[in-house]
């Protein structure tokens, strides 16, 4: 049984033998982690996107205000991910946030960065897809009581570990 992998720009052919894989034909040089089909029926071989590094954005200033940079450093560890947030705040000062809650699931990532504003704490949930050096989604948060969905992206500003 062969299988056919496809990566944006690349395709990998591959010849299943029994319980080993021989790569047939790579395009480019690539690392391969598939697993045996025969252990997981119907199972595609799918490549993850690489999601540890440095990531920027821009949040929009309100009320005149300057935009301001944010900057999220993500690793992986055990599955898991993990990783600090740095932006300026309001007045000007600069915030350091640990995310806490951080998923992954296939290109799917979610965490939770924990910010104190006016004496209180506010919870911003970020959700988004991984698409080569671009997260897109949403961050959501309670604004006054109200509930609050703002498109995010981030883009990549290292290179892939």
């Amino acid at each position: 049984m062969s299988t056919t992998l496809r990566i944006p720009g690349r395709r990998i052919r591959m010849l299943w033998c029994g319980a080993a894989l021989a790569v047939v034909a790579v395009a480019e040089p690539v690392v391969v982690a598939a697993e045996n089909p025969a252990a997981n029926p119907g199972a595609e071989a799918q490549a993850s996107p690489v999601i540890a590094g440095t990531w920027t954005w821009v949040v929009p200033g309100r009320n005149g205000a300057p935009d301001r940079k944010s900057t999220l450093v993500l690793q992986v560890e055990d599955g898991k991910l993990k990783g600090k947030l740095y932006a300026l705040g309001r007045d000007g000062q600069p915030l350091e946030n640990e995310i806490v809650g951080g998923k992954i699931q296939g290109d799917q990532v979610e965490f939770v960065v924990l910010r104190e504003f006016n004496g209180g704490k506010v919870s911003v949930v970020y959700r988004g897809r991984v698409a080569g050096d671009v997260i897109r989604g949403k961050r959501d948060f309670e604004r006054q009581g109200e509930k609050v969905s703002l498109d995010w992206e981030a883009r990549r500003v290292t290179p892939k570990p």
